[in-house]
């Protein structure tokens, strides 16, 4: 299983940004556990020796305002070396929008960066009850490659990973945002 925890792949950068909930089964039983606690460092997750991945639940939230229609997108960019190849660096995203484009809810996590999926929270509070445009999302870009301290990678040095950083996370973010506001 410990392809569930590479950090460069797909699902668990995705999981990270929409709150996703893994449910493993033993003998013993089921538990839930909250993505931000079930990947815990390269190949490492919290799943026991004798527990098995039965589910995995993605929370649906009320994204949509009484008498307005729904306002929210959601994205996923990453960079490969190659066709099926893992993430040098992967961004997901999903955002709710005021009827003013005032940012209400936001997640942008990070893969391929660190040793886990990492939320990049100061760059989701630049962008939170802010009105979303093209210069705030750049500030939330930076702010999510000064928050990362990049690990070792055979692949791309660490002032590399961060510009990448910032180049994926303008875009998925503008995606996400295109998305909520109706422009794409």
């Amino acid at each position: 299983m410990a392809y569930v925890a590479y950090p460069s792949a797909d699902l668990p950068t995705a999981c990270t940004a929409l709150n996703a909930e893994i449910r493993t089964i033993s003998r013993e039983g089921s538990r839930a556990i909250p993505t931000n606690s079930f990947f815990l460092d390269f190949f490492t997750t919290a799943l026991r020796e004798d527990e098995l991945i039965e589910e995995v639940t993605v929370p649906i939230k009320e994204v949509n305002l009484p008498g307005q229609p729904i306002r929210s997108g959601a994205a996923y960019r990453k960079l490969t070396r190659g066709h099926n190849d893992f993430a040098l660096v992967s961004v997901a995203a999903q955002m709710s929008l005021n009827p003013d484009n005032s940012c209400r809810a936001i997640a942008v996590a990070i893969g391929g960066v660190t040793s886990k999926p990492t939320r990049a929270s100061e760059a989701e509070r630049t962008l939170l009850h802010h009105i979303v445009d093209t210069t705030q999302i750049r500030k939330s870009a930076l702010r999510a490659a000064q928050e990362l301290d990049p690990t070792p990678d055979p692949r791309a040095p660490p002032d590399l990973k961060r510009k990448l950083v910032i180049k994926l996370t303008e875009e998925t973010i503008g995606a996400a945002f295109g998305r909520s506001s109706g422009a794409a």
